[in-house]
């Protein structure tokens, strides 16, 4: 009698380790609220790259901007069509970025639209160095 509620003793305990095991296993980190979304973002010439171009407004991202071209430029998020620092919602300064520069910044898009990532140094938005991502 004492063996067979040993045994279902030592049988149940196995059960629980293994059910705690593979919760454990299959559990993944879930980013807290407060963390931000890593976004990628590569200029060179004469082009901007982002490895996502969709956003939610309210959102906080982090954008590693990598200035992969040999010169030096500019980085501006702003609604497409305007021009100017006043308008962006991001701008990183050319000083900050010249060839081989890495900056980090935090952004949150206020409103929901089209936005254009930029860079307006002469000639450069021209060459066509923009891209347009979308927020909801």
């Amino acid at each position: 009698m004492v063996a067979k509620i040993l045994a279902k003793g030592v049988i149940l305990g196995g059960l629980l380790v293994t059910a705690v095991l593979a919760g454990a296993c299959g559990r993944q980190a879930v980013p807290s609220a407060s963390e931000p979304k890593q976004v990628d973002i590569t200029l060179s010439e004469f082009k901007v790259e982002s490895s996502r171009i969709a956003f939610v407004r309210d959102t906080t991202y982090q954008f590693k901007i990598t200035n992969k071209g040999q010169f030096t430029h500019e980085f501006m998020v702003m609604p497409p069509g305007h021009q100017g620092h006043m308008a962006s919602v991001l701008h990183v300064e050319a000083d900050d970025l010249p060839s081989g520069g890495i900056m980090t910044q935090d952004i949150i898009f206020p409103a929901a639209g089209t936005y254009e990532m930029d860079c307006h140094l002469p000639g450069h938005y021209e060459a066509g160095m923009k891209l347009l991502v979308e927020v909801i």
